[in-house]
């Protein structure tokens, strides 16, 4: 599947590119509802947002050097099949973690 590692790193940069395209979808669509409910809260739930990321960013960055750390394994040994299901388990990962912070964001927001 992949003949160099040119091809590998447009892989993983398309894997990335996936998970921060779901996220913006994620994070624009519940925060647009968010914001039909409770819009005198604006800065509010940024604030939710940003409190949910620095607290959990050691959780995203573990799991994205897991996946980098897999990747890079399954790319030297060829192993195609291991770096496709990490690249799987990378995107699924990232939209529940995306769903769990807006559902926080939206607890509190609902909660103030």
């Amino acid at each position: 599947m992949f003949k160099s590692m040119s091809d590998f790193a447009l892989f993983i940069g398309a894997v990335f590119f996936i998970c921060a395209v779901i996220a913006l979808v994620i994070e624009k669509v519940r925060t647009k509802r968010l914001l039909k409910v409770f819009e005198q809260d604006k800065d509010l739930i940024k604030f939710y947002k940003s409190k949910w990321s620095n607290e959990n960013f050691r959780v995203v960055g573990i799991i994205i050097i897991c996946y980098l750390i897999i990747a890079c394994v399954g790319a030297v040994f060829k192993l195609t099949a291991v770096l496709i299901i990490a690249s799987i388990a990378l995107i699924i990962a990232y939209i529940i973690i995306n769903l769990k912070m807006m559902a926080y964001v939206e607890e509190k927001v609902q909660n103030k």
